[in-house]
């Protein structure tokens, strides 16, 4: 707000914004958030960074979240990108909207454009594309994005926020933004995830002290008196807006700042901002009255043509209200550009939308969205006024919003879309027509929150009959899966079932395989049925549909639990033609978990396939699974940075659409992850985050959770808790019907809590009863760990015959780690035994493959071993391909083939400095120095 200019008491937070412009000019990313109540002076610090910037020269883009427009999908992005793109010229704007940024040019183009799109983009696919524009943006020079009034931003912008995150030290850009703490309507858990997360610098100003109050109370003539200014600071709270405001009004009355004034202070100071706008629109013409209150119905940014079109008043009328308002201080010119309007403060437009009744001011709305319909804006435009509009019954409304929404759904925004069709059912529309509605909003509120679609689909499924009752029973179900309703979900799929005709197939084949999928491992309920319909449904004939294929998987899954070799060719074909993962459906995890704990060679390749198809035309919710069970993949063979890298982006999406199941399994295969590499610490902070509930369900993610946690405890020798929660996990894993190694090797686990606990004769027999499991499987990595950690608890011939058997199952299989682990166990066996040149063969062997895949542990407990053995030299680093990750391999194929690094990062998704990162790494590790080197060494150490 236009008063006193000084910043008092603000020194600290000044020189963090002066720090992240200077991080901006040396292209290191930056995100800095201010934290405080209204009127603590957050904006005020956010135009001191922007006044900084633009005089260092760095470009400064802005955005405002407006109350109005948190249901405006993207509104915030909208706002700092499309100015940048309306000033540049078309060969510019074509160079900012290149190659993967080409798709946020559909959302920032005009929304006319979109009308009558038929396929929506993925928000993932919106998210790489603002991104990527933003890249573009970078290549000119440093910029900093600020952003005021973060706790009214929309859903869609805070995602991209939470996406930026982790990606803004390889753009280079700084991000500054001010939020209030805890407002209400707030979508809070984004807002969270910001301000938790450990690149952000978070600001919280404090309200000012007595003698920063003084300071201001000081008009150069008279110094404020003691006992005034300690009243005055009881009468603001120290809060900077409202002590700038009272100051104003005390020295229009003439009111001196002395002990004889206090008195005054408990007339004027309370509700300060309300009297103060109360008294600067007191003695205003009616037509300037119409035009204040018309502004605060429209909201910030408003154009002067429709508040005179809102106030049905001439466009003379109206510029002349607005010069007075402007002189006033209650309304100003608009950031940056000026051409349309905004409130000096949002605390001002409350108090002048406050003062009309609800009614008045949903009436007020109804009549914007008129207006704004009248002059062809944007149905997202219109459907913000129409959410706060009184319920008519009107087709036009129902018409506006259902169209908004498909808007919504064309810019990958979901939560935006949700939000309109909720509000049309309210209306709401014509009988024949609600159905459909129901549906459609329950259909994009799976996109959004399980738990709110639910009663919509509850309510279209009472309305509904025949087969289209069933298939709204199918969707119905998979939301109360997901709401933790597991119970609910198998009635209702039972009695849609049964209600089916003959000829429903394949929709009772969908509704079946999520029955079974759901009680095995997705919520809470009894895992008996399920186990029941995979033993009845498994001898039915191959279905090349989508129930079909759904139905492979999910019996897939309930005999890989239960130790079914079959289950490896049923996911496959589960699998095939990709039917499942066009559909977005996300019973192909249960396939990718069988092929996972078969070693499967194809996996990699399927969850490549999927994820570039997700990347297109996804939501964050399948990135979430397919990065899981691609983590889990690579971890499997050994690959540990590529595991990390896939799981943490699998939490990170996960996070973002709140799938707490995703989190449960994500921690606890990346807490495996860090324990093989020895980052002990990483390893437990990640193990306290999911919190269980109490008590624990018998299905779900629960036997992952308790299993790894031991795992923990045992590497810190705590073995009686770690045996305890072994054993846990093997009940529950019991109740699945799981025996299968594979899956969950409690007993290995609980056998080597078992032998530090001197125990022996148990752990041994744990120890060959997963043996014998794992022959039963048939994969090599669960088999060649059951031979190891036998072979450990053996002694002599026998130990040394069950090491060489893991040695030999391992060494063909992908399982690059467990061989390694197999190696150096029988080469601490054969130096036991004497037989010292070949115990080295097999240390080198192992400390080779395990310094390959990063597991640094493993690497150290071999050197030690070789040191037993009599090796005085440390082990020589591998080198050459072989020690390439697959990430590494994947750029530095690329590259020799002569795709630039900017190329590279679209095709893979990732920033151009993960590419540099990542060439650096395979020059040092191929012994060269240049590019063009590259075709050369790989192929010389192919």
């Amino acid at each position: 707000m236009r008063h006193d200019e000084r910043l008092v008491e603000r020194e600290v937070e000044l020189e963090v914004l002066a720090v992240a412009v200077d991080k901006a000019l040396r292209r290191v990313g930056s995100f800095v958030v201010v934290e405080g109540e209204a009127g603590v002076g957050k904006s005020r610090l956010l135009a001191e960074a922007m006044r900084s910037a633009r005089s260092a020269g760095v470009r400064v883009l802005s955005a405002r979240g407006v109350d109005l427009e948190r249901q405006f999908g993207f509104g915030v992005m909208r706002q700092l990108f499309e100015p940048v793109l309306a000033e540049a010229s078309p060969e510019e704007r074509a160079r900012l909207l290149s190659d993967a940024a080409a798709l946020a040019g559909t959302l920032l183009a005009p929304v006319a454009s979109l009308e009558g799109t038929e396929e929506a983009a993925g928000e993932l696919a919106m998210l790489h594309g603002l991104y990527w524009l933003i890249a573009n943006l970078a290549q000119d020079g440093p910029a900093v994005l600020v952003v005021d009034d973060l706790q009214w931003a929309d859903s869609s912008s805070l995602r991209f926020l939470v996406f930026l995150l982790p990606r803004l030290s390889d753009l280079g850009v700084a991000v500054v933004a001010a939020t209030r703490p805890s407002e209400p309507d707030t979508f809070q858990r984004l807002l969270d995830l910001l301000l938790s997360d450990p690149v952000t610098v978070l600001l919280r100003p404090r309200a000012l002290s007595e003698p920063a109050i003084a300071t201001l109370l000081a008009d150069g003539a008279v110094d404020a008196d003691s006992a005034f200014v300690r009243a005055f600071h009881e009468a603001t709270g120290g809060n900077p807006l409202l002590v700038s405001q009272l100051v104003t009004m005390l020295r229009a009355e003439g009111v001196p700042p002395t002990a004889e004034a206090v008195e005054k202070l408990a007339v004027i100071g309370p509700r300060a901002i309300g009297r103060w706008v109360s008294h600067r629109l007191h003695a205003l013409s009616p037509d300037t009255l119409k035009v204040a209150r018309a502004a605060a119905v429209l909201g910030d940014s408003a154009q002067a043509r429709d508040i005179g079109a809102l106030a049905s008043l001439p466009t003379e009328a109206v510029t002349s209200a607005i010069s007075i308002l402007d002189r006033i201080n209650i309304l100003q010119p608009s950031r940056p550009t000026g051409s349309r309007i905004e409130f000096v403060h949002p605390l001002v437009r409350a108090a002048i939308y406050e003062a009309s009744d609800t009614a008045e001011r949903a009436a007020g709305h109804d009549s914007a969205a008129r207006v704004l319909a009248r002059r062809r804006a944007g149905p997202e435009q219109i459907a913000a006024h129409l959410l706060l509009a009184p319920w008519a019954g009107d087709e036009w409304t129902v018409s506006v919003l259902r169209s908004a929404a498909r808007v919504s759904l064309a810019h990958g925004s979901p939560q935006s879309a949700f939000a309109y069709l909720c509000r049309c059912i309210q209306e709401p529309p014509a009988s024949g027509d609600l159905l459909e509605v129901l549906v459609e909003a329950g259909t994009v509120g799976q996109l959004v929150d399980m738990a709110q679609a639910a009663p919509l689909l509850e309510r279209a499924l009472r309305m509904a009959d025949g087969r289209r009752r069933a298939e709204i029973a199918a969707q119905y179900g998979v939301c109360l899966i997901y709401a933790g309703n597991a119970d609910g979900a198998g009635r209702v799929m039972e009695a849609a079932i049964g209600e089916l005709e003959d000829d429903d197939v394949d929709l009772a084949y969908r509704m079946e395989a999520w029955l079974m999928s759901m009680r095995i491992g997705f919520a809470i309920g009894d895992p008996g049925p399920a186990l029941a319909a995979a033993a009845r449904l498994g001898s039915v004939p191959p279905q090349p549909t989508l129930g079909g294929r759904m139905l492979d998987c999910a019996i897939a899954w309930s005999e890989t639990y239960a130790g079914n070799p079959a289950a490896v060719q049923r996911a496959r074909r589960g699998l095939m033609d990709d039917l499942l993962v066009s559909h977005a459906e996300m019973l192909a995890t249960c396939a990718w978990f069988t092929l996972a704990a078969a070693d499967a060679d194809e996996l990699i390749d399927l969850l490549d396939g999927a994820l570039e198809w997700i990347r297109r035309k996804g939501e964050l919710a399948g990135q979430a699974g397919a990065f899981t069970y691609r983590g889990l993949a690579w971890l499997g063979r050994g690959h540990l940075a590529e595991a990390e890298a896939d799981l943490r982006e699998a939490l990170q999406a996960g996070k973002l659409v709140g799938m707490g199941i995703t989190e449960y399994l994500t921690a606890s295969w990346l807490i495996e992850v860090l324990l093989e590499q020895g980052r002990r610490e990483e390893a437990e902070a990640v193990s306290c985050r999911p919190q269980l509930p109490d008590p624990l369900p018998l299905s779900g993610p629960a036997h992952f959770v308790l299993l790894t946690r031991a795992r923990v405890l045992r590497t810190d020798g705590r073995n009686e808790e770690a045996l305890d929660l072994c054993l846990a996990a093997g009940t529950y894993y019991g109740t699945l019907g799981g025996v299968n190694p594979a899956i969950l090797p409690w007993r290995s686990e609980a056998a080597l809590c078992l032998q530090a606990l001197g125990r022996p004769e148990e752990a041994v027999r744990l120890a060959a009863e997963e043996v014998e499991q794992a022959r039963r499987w048939r994969a090599p990595r669960a088999l060649g760990r059951a031979l190891r950690v036998a072979g450990t608890l053996a002694a002599g011939e026998e130990a040394e015959a069950l090491l060489r058997e893991a040695v030999a199952v391992l060494e063909p299989s992908p399982a690059r780690l467990e061989h390694a682990k197999a190696l150096v166990a029988l080469g601490a066996c054969l130096r036991i035994a004497g037989k010292r040149p070949e115990a080295r063969a097999c240390l080198r062997a192992g400390a080779g493959l395990a310094e390959a895949c990063g597991a640094a542990p493993l690497v150290e407990l071999a050197r030690g071993e070789l040191s037993a053995s009599g090796v005085r030299a440390g082990v020589v680093p591998a080198k050459g391909r072989s020690m390439l990750t697959p990430s590494e391999l994947r750029v530095a194929g690329l590259a020799a083939d002569g795709v630039s690094n900017r190329e590279i990062a679209q095709i893979l998704f990732v920033s151009p400095r993960t590419v540099e990162q990542h060439l650096g790494s395979v020059y040092r590790k191929l012994g060269i120095s240049s590019r063009e080197a590259l075709p050369a060494a790989l192929e010389a150490s192919s």
